[in-house]
């Protein structure tokens, strides 16, 4: 009896004994897993890209694709091609609008007709509607999945084209241009206040014989201008100083701000992006707010989450503006080395006046 009882325990000990060699060992690779988790994240850096529309934040990613990924091969160029078309008609789609505005008219009825039928087909698409629409995707998704995290959630729906124009007649693009009114509204573009032209849409028609020929193929150039709205999150990422960046670029839209939140809990920097150009343009979705209101910049610095985060303010500059302003300080400080050398001499003329006087 006590051989059976000496037996039962040995063979306990040794099961004992397996079982402590398996935690062990699975102890050990997960540790092993972690540190090459935190190696991974040592060399990874997420950045948010922020800002108003058009200020440039698309444009920005694409210059780093071109500098430190993979380019634009021929194939995927031309994939841009509908969006560059939709480019151009929306330009011309602005200058039909401005063309009562500011006194101007088609000669013929057939003008008139295709401009108007042009027009019909192929409208400015309002910011808000597209906001609308993905407001909507947004709120199924989060009654289908409501367990899904809100950066998970966000980042499916920007697969999401809630934006499909149709691709406007590369024919009609052409007659259109070459319509001596349409030409004298672009040659009056300046008139139109608030309501610009784009320099992309400016860009795009001024080359419109070429993106019209049959075996156009989108320069890098042209894929650099394109102006296309970002409603959901596309994320790059680039490979730098062996180190992986990953760039998260959101919607700018004001009232999609609120989803920035979610991607900050990981962000190591945010560049914000402002252009001085619309300095005295007002948002699409709001009228009353200037596209460079404090308040697109305040709005996500005001997060708690962002104390751990580096802020970055890319401005784009206009070149202009730029010299104006160089001008102004160097005017400034000639002015001001004129006063000081002027007060020395009239100082130094009482002084001698002075001593002439008491001598």
């Amino acid at each position: 009896m006590s051989r059976k009882k000496t037996s039962e325990m040995t063979f306990s000990l040794s099961s004992m004994s397996k079982g402590g060699r398996a935690a062990v060992a699975r102890s050990r690779s997960i540790d092993h897993q972690l540190d090459e988790e935190r190696e991974r994240r040592e060399k990874e850096v997420q950045t948010l890209i922020l800002g108003s529309p058009g200020a440039g934040k698309s444009t920005f990613l694409k210059q780093l694709r071109l500098q430190f990924g993979d380019g634009f091969p021929g194939p995927e160029r031309q994939t841009y091609h509908d969006q560059i078309l939709q480019n151009v008609a929306t330009g011309l789609v602005h200058l039909i609008e401005h063309m009562e505005r500011i006194g101007l008219k088609f000669q013929s009825p057939e003008m008139k007709k295709l401009a108007a039928d042009f027009k019909r087909k192929h409208p400015r698409i309002s910011i808000v509607t597209l906001i609308n629409k993905f407001k909507e995707a947004d709120e199924k998704a989060e009654k289908i999945c409501p367990a899904t995290t809100k950066a998970e959630l966000t980042k499916r729906l920007s697969s999401l084209d809630v934006y499909k124009p149709d691709v406007p007649s590369v024919e009609d693009m052409h007659t259109l241009w070459a319509d001596p009114a349409i030409q004298m509204c672009y040659e009056r573009r300046h008139k139109f206040e608030t309501d610009r032209l784009s320099s992309s849409s400016e860009y795009f028609l001024l080359h419109i014989g070429r993106i019209c020929c049959p075996d156009y193929l989108p320069s890098i150039q042209d894929i650099l201008l394109i102006r296309w709205p970002t409603l959901g999150v596309q994320e790059h990422q680039f490979v730098m100083d062996y180190r992986l960046y990953r760039m998260i670029d959101v919607a700018g839209q004001r009232s999609l701000r609120k989803k920035w939140i979610h991607f900050f809990d990981e962000a190591a920097a945010v560049i914000f992006f402002v252009s001085l150009a619309e300095f005295d343009e007002a948002l699409e979705e709001d009228p009353t707010v200037v596209s460079i209101s404090r308040e697109l910049f305040r709005t996500p610095l005001v997060a708690h989450l962002m104390i751990v985060a580096v802020v970055v303010v890319f401005v784009v500059v206009v070149v202009v503006v730029f010299v104006v302003v160089v001008i102004v300080v160097v005017v400034v400080v000639v002015v001001v080395v004129v006063v000081v050398v002027v007060v020395m001499i009239m100082i130094v003329v009482v002084v001698v006046e002075g001593g002439e006087g008491r001598g």
